[in-house]
């Protein structure tokens, strides 16, 4: 519901979002599929370049062209990626579900609090070889 909310206030428009959750035999981690359907047709530069300018000063958030939970798992990074079919855009993640989730965001609030980078304590390459 938040997913569509944001996307809906963001674009003046309501927008259908189906997002689904993949289960997989994964230790840690979680992949997300988003479809959502437009009013008009999006191309893919211009999808890529909203996404380049939405998360410019995220430094964890990774715009990719294939997500893979085995590249983030054991890091706080959240890799994207965003295709467009016509009025179809299709929005792909890959997190880690321990390190960006309630234990980064931890981290994060705490050097927040204190004044500190972001970053601090979450730049880790992570366990991918």
């Amino acid at each position: 519901m938040e997913i569509k909310q944001g996307i809906s206030e963001f674009s003046g428009n309501n927008i259908e979002v189906v997002f689904t959750a993949h289960s997989a035999p994964m230790v840690r981690g979680i992949f997300t599929t988003a479809y959502v359907f437009l009013e008009k047709p999006i191309s893919q530069d211009k999808l890529q370049k909203l996404y380049q300018e939405i998360y410019k000063n995220d430094p964890f958030i990774r715009l990719v062209e294939n997500p893979r939970v085995a590249v983030v798992a054991g890091t706080n990074y959240c890799d994207i990626g965003v295709y467009t079919q016509d009025k179809k855009v299709i929005v792909t993640s890959a997190i880690d579900n321990l390190v960006k989730g309630a234990a980064g965001q931890a981290v994060q609030n705490m050097n927040l609090m204190f004044n500190l980078p972001v970053t601090i304590g979450l730049e880790f390459p992570g366990m991918h070889p």
